[in-house]
């Protein structure tokens, strides 16, 4: 082979070499340092009302509150995850990811309480086919037995760019329910009262914008409270329920001797607004004298706390002691917390 030969085909060899490197280049993604701050206080802000202070500031001593973040490309394509776990609602976490340049993406941060203990639920909220941003899924994990703040999800999305800095103030993903029973030892044949909602949290499913959308689960009926008064020295029991926002919300209370209902009330056309949080008061013999059985009352708490003393009476219902039903409540080996009492 000649020199002329060799030197056609060096240089048609480097030609072929510089075009591929330059198709290359054409072909990779530039990435930049993008950080995103999440403030998860601010779900909690709104739940002002509390029956005693501190009810609500934290979560309880073996568990964490974990923040998820999931990151979709314009095609609404899964583009990154990450996770981190903190001790209360008023530390702040910071993301620090790699985003291609010239392209908007999508962040959803979703936070809630994992628990380590094993006999504890450990989860309340899982996420499921989060490949794309039309199929991501937050499911609900508990048993219509599991009632608390620890059940508290927070969700909330932002628009995001290569190279910026995203500060991320978090909001719940629906409304707390104070059900507030007050005089419980006020009558000598009642020794179980409940209260029960007739849907419960069931999953949220996502728009392309991020937004979360609610789908509460029809079968369930969650409680609110359940109190076995002779197991009980307080006059006064109250809890907290997380229930996802919707709307024509009934809540069913049942005042029991035994398997022997003596009286059974629905609280109907309720609205439960996301971030909004609520009372629902049940007070036996309001009067102290047997002539007003009890009184029912339903309120928003969110902007202005009333005072449980002040509260109006919304309705007066005898209680007829010759009503009888029998219903099984069926018991169950998941977590179930706590009623506070009243001190």
């Amino acid at each position: 082979m000649n020199n002329l030969m060799k030197n056609i085909i060096f240089s048609l060899v480097l030609i072929c070499c510089i075009t591929l490197l330059s198709c290359n280049n054409d072909n990779l993604q530039i990435l930049n340092s993008t950080t995103i701050q999440v403030n998860p206080s601010t779900i909690m802000a709104p739940f002002s009302y509390q029956v005693n202070p501190g009810d609500l500031d934290g979560v309880d001593e073996t568990s964490k509150l974990r923040i998820r973040l999931l990151v979709y490309d314009e095609d609404g394509l899964l583009f990154l995850t990450d996770s981190k776990t903190i001790n209360n609602y008023l530390s702040t976490v910071t993301f620090v990811i790699e985003l291609s340049e010239e392209e908007e993406f999508t962040a959803i941060v979703i936070s809630d309480v994992i628990d380590s203990d094993p006999n504890h639920v450990s989860e309340y909220w899982s996420i499921s086919d989060e490949e794309a941003i039309n199929t991501l899924k937050v499911v609900y994990q508990g048993s219509d037995s599991n009632y608390g703040d620890q059940e508290i999800l927070g969700i909330s999305s932002t628009n995001v760019k290569s190279g910026s800095n995203v500060k991320l103030d978090m909001e719940a993903a629906g409304s707390l329910i104070c059900t507030y029973v007050k005089n419980i030892h006020a009558y000598s044949n009642i020794d179980y009262i409940y209260s029960i909602g007739n849907r419960g949290n069931g999953n949220y499913n996502f728009y392309k914008t991020g937004e979360a959308n609610s789908n509460p689960d029809l079968t369930a009926n969650p409680y609110l409270i359940e109190i076995d008064i002779p197991t009980n020295n307080y006059a006064n029991i109250y809890a907290y329920k997380f229930i996802m926002p919707q709307d024509n919300y009934e809540i069913e209370t049942g005042l029991y001797k035994g398997n022997t209902a003596i009286d059974i009330t629905w609280k109907s056309d309720l609205t439960l607004k996301k971030g909004h949080e609520y009372k629902y008061l049940l007070e036996l013999d309001p009067d102290g004298t047997g002539s007003s059985p009890y009184s029912e009352t339903f309120s928003d708490v969110t902007i202005n706390s009333t005072s449980l003393s002040t509260m109006s009476i919304e309705e007066n219902d005898i209680i007829n002691a010759n009503k009888i039903s029998n219903k099984n409540y069926s018991s169950t080996t998941q977590r179930q917390y706590m009623v506070k009492d009243l001190l």
